[in-house]
Order: C-alpha cells, then sequence, then structure tokens
C-alpha cells in the first residue's frame, strides 16, 4: 500500500498532501497465518524440489496440528483487526477532534478486515470509498470467493467508481487455481507480494484511479483517510 500511494504522488504531485493514513498496527492487527514457507525468497522451486520440501514441513509439523495452527492463527489475526478498526477509528476522532470520511484500503487478508469496517463506516455516513489489494474476497477465483455470499462479508454499498479491486494475474489470493497455487508455493507467493514493487502493466491506470478518488470532488469536500 505504502508503494502504491508513492506512485499516485510521483503521478499526480500533491495528491497525498492532505491524506493521513491511519493503520492498524500490530496490536490493533496481528496479521499472521503461522505457516511455515516451502521456498525461501527469490527460489524457483521445481515440482520435485517442491514435493520434496512439503514433505520435510508435514514431517517436522504434523498434518493436524499444522492445520489447526494455521486455522486458530488466521482466524484470530482476522477477528483481532475486525474488533479493532473501529476503536482505532474512534479513539482518532476522540483524540484529534477530526471528523472525516475514510477509504478503507487493505492488502492481502487485510483486505477481509478493511470491508468488515464498511459497513460501521458507512452507517455513520463516513466511508467515501474502498481499495483493495490482492483480495481474497474478489469472485469468483478468490480464496474465499467460493464460499457462499451468505458466509462472505458484505460490504457496504458503494458506486463502482469507488470501488477500486486490484489482482494481479497469476496472484493465487485473488486468482486461485492449479497454476498459481503452484507458484505460490514454489516461489514463496513471490507474485502476491510483487504489488507495486515490480512494475506491472496495470499499476499506472490503478494509481490514476485511486488519485481520482482521493480528489475532493470525487466524494465531497472532506480529508480522505485510507
Amino acid at each position: 500500500l505504502s508503494a502504491l500511494f508513492h506512485l499516485v504522488e510521483k503521478r499526480h504531485p500533491g495528491t497525498m498532501d492532505k491524506v493521513h493514513v491511519l493503520a492498524l498496527d500490530p496490536q490493533a492487527y496481528p496479521a499472521s497465518m503461522n505457516l511455515p514457507p516451502l521456498a525461501q525468497e527469490g527460489e524457483q522451486l521445481n515440482p520435485l524440489q517442491l514435493i520434496r520440501r512439503l514433505g520435510g514441513v508435514v514431517m517436522e509439523h504434523p498434518l493436524h496440528e499444522l492445520a489447526y495452527s494455521v486455522t486458530v492463527g488466521f482466524v484470530h489475526s482476522l477477528r483481532t483487526g475486525m474488533a479493532n478498526a473501529p476503536r482505532v477509528v474512534e479513539k482518532y476522532e476522540r483524540e484529534t477532534g477530526c471528523q472525516p470520511r475514510y477509504i478503507t484500503a487493505g492488502y492481502s487478508q487485510g483486505a477481509i478486515v478493511a470491508t468488515s469496517a464498511e459497513r460501521y463506516l458507512a452507517q455513520r455516513g463516513k466511508l467515501a470509498g474502498a481499495v483493495y489489494l490482492g483480495n481474497p474476497l474478489s469472485r469468483p477465483h478468490g480464496m474465499a470467493g467460493w464460499l457462499p455470499q451468505r458466509l462472505l462479508l458484505q460490504p457496504a454499498a458503494l458506486p463502482d467508481s469507488r470501488r477500486l479491486n486490484y489482482c494481479l494475474d497469476g496472484d493465487f489470493v485473488c486468482d486461485l487455481n492449479l497454476a498459481s497455487a503452484h507458484d505460490a508455493l514454489a516461489t514463496k507467493a513471490a507474485r502476491h507480494a510483487s504489488y507495486f514493487v515490480e512494475p506491472s502493466l496495470g499499476d499506472a491506470a490503478f494509481a490514476d484511479s485511486l488519485a481520482t478518488l482521493l480528489t475532493p470532488s470525487s466524494a465531497g469536500d472532506y480529508n480522505h483517510h485510507p
């Protein structure tokens, strides 16, 4: 997200001057999955290496224990972030006296937490937009997109122009298939970790869309807080 904001400022100087990024710190949102990596940074495992690494992980961490640890860690992380997001907003407003409207922003698992805050902000008349990268809630191919609609978080109603989702081709989190899943395991999810770090064809267009969303005329004369 930081790299995205820097690109917006580079392409549209001054756009970020009146934008305050109100982030959830590790205490408010301990983003973790407790999943041991198969590949190291920069590695590209072939199928045989991948199978061997996977076997080694299973030998060190019994499958039932690994599944329990990942599931519990993931759920705890999400629940903590979802519960604390409104509290962070309220604390900020209480301490500063500022009453802005907000653009929720999230990457990967953080997109789920940010989506959970949408209705809270909308009910207070403070939701100006939403911006997500590598969103697992993406339909139809996101990691969570296959779940029945009734089991998913329901985002707040927003015009299409104020809801921005960016999914890189081959990112298993928002474009899940056998090829993207294999690539994620073999490269330590390098594609998923490359948003606005390694240049992609759609980067500039997405940054321009966010710049438009951040201009006062797009959502009233307010300060915007991703």
